[in-house]
């Protein structure tokens, strides 16, 4: 195997990304047909996705079933540390869905309709959200077959007392926001928290087609926007 290309999945491997005004020389070499033939055996191999984005960035993505470079739920729950933990991972992850829902649910190319939220506008959006849930029943027959889970969530959402800003603990709701936080900011790299705001990075806005196409992310806003319409009409 040529040596450019190990660099190549060395840099990408230790990073996660090549930015052309960063490593041109890695990013010109990446252009060369040899090299990418043998880059997409390794990806196809090793089980990971190469993207482009804005003809300047190149990112690897390991894909879900990846054991040797993606984070498994069973390492997200040793980092939670709580003593419910598979109710308070899929909480995790419900929370997550919403977070990337208000951010990216416009339409076409214009998924992106927010730059930032402040952490406690984005807990007061999601109990109000919460709520409606709760109460509400008459959904779609889609929603409905996901309904059911969705409130035993919402349940546990609502149980928690908010908590201080800084607070840790996942038995508080800006501990559940705070834990996730440090898993899309410091591991994923996808949003940042800053002066107690909340933005997507240019990695979350470049790869959200990426990690959502199009029909998934359709379905997803289709799901939480319903409880808005079923409650206001």
């Amino acid at each position: 195997m040529n040596k450019i290309s190990l660099r190549i999945f060395k840099k990408l491997l230790e990073n996660g990304i090549i930015e052309k005004n960063r490593d041109i020389n890695l990013w010109n070499d990446y252009q060369d047909e040899e090299i990418r033939t043998e880059l997409e055996m390794m990806k196809d191999e090793l089980n990971f996705d190469l993207v482009t984005a804005g003809n300047s960035r190149l990112y690897m993505i390991p894909r879900m079933d990846n054991e040797l470079f993606s984070e498994s739920s069973i390492d997200f729950k040793k980092q939670i540390s709580s003593n419910d933990n598979n109710a308070t991972v899929n909480l995790l992850y419900y929370i997550g869905i919403y977070l990337i829902y208000l951010f990216f649910h416009g339409k076409g190319k214009n998924l992106q309709v927010i730059e930032f939220i402040k952490k406690c506008d984005f807990i007061e959006k999601l109990t109000e959200h919460a709520r409606k849930y709760v109460g509400e029943n008459d959904f779609s027959e889609n929603a409905n077959n996901c309904g059911k889970n969705f409130k035993e969530l919402m349940n546990t959402w609502l149980a928690k007392t908010i908590g201080e800003k800084d607070e840790k603990s996942v038995s508080y709701q800006y501990g559940c926001l705070n834990k996730l936080l440090i898993k899309l900011d410091n591991v994923e790299k996808l949003f940042v928290e800053m002066d107690e705001t909340i933005r997507p990075t240019q990695k979350m806005r470049d790869l959200i087609e990426f990690y959502l196409d199009k029909r998934q992310i359709n379905r997803i806003n289709s799901l939480l926007e319903e409880v808005d319409y079923a409650t206001n009409n």
